[in-house]
């Protein structure tokens, strides 16, 4: 069942590589992804002392939603590096999204790549997207009324779980 048409058109090289129409402008990171991850990592360097000399307090909650926010960054740019965005060299671009994904945020970047790569080829199709499989979520009419007890009564609410309107 197709529940909406695709966003973005990909070519398939290999089951697990995609080929994005995306500019690659040099063998070397374009600028716009040096001004983000530069000012990420020093962030996240200054946040990681600040944390430190609080010791123990409440304000270290509040340096953990900033780290969040910026390891969130990371991940997006280990995202483009997942679709060979960032630089020329495959390689380079596998590099960055292992310290990304791997090193910084904590996911495994083959896994993601993969999962990733599955979902541009059968996005929102049911079955076969593997983002549209997370349980207990349900995308579709088909997957909430499959949904038993207390996994139902959270599908009927779920829109207002993840949006405060």
């Amino acid at each position: 069942m197709r529940i909406l048409a695709p966003a973005v058109t990909v070519a398939v090289r290999t089951p697990s590589c995609l080929a994005w129409s995306g500019a690659r402008v040099s063998s070397t990171a374009s600028p716009g992804y040096a001004t983000r991850i530069g000012p990420v990592q020093g962030c996240l360097g200054v946040l990681g002392v600040v944390f430190v000399r609080l010791g123990p307090s409440w304000w270290q909650t509040a340096v953990a939603a900033a780290v969040a926010m910026l390891l969130g960054q990371l991940a997006f740019v280990g995202h483009d590096a997942g679709h060979r965005q960032v630089f020329r060299s495959r390689w380079a671009n596998e590099m960055l999204g292992f310290v990304c994904a791997n090193l910084l945020t904590g996911i495994s970047y083959g896994w993601w790549v993969d999962k990733h790569n599955r979902h541009h080829v059968h996005p929102n199709t049911e079955g076969r997207d593997p983002d549209l499989m997370v349980a207990p979520l349900s995308f579709t009419p088909g997957q909430a009324a499959t949904q038993r007890g207390l996994r139902a009564l959270f599908v009927r609410h779920q829109g207002h779980c993840s949006s405060p309107c």
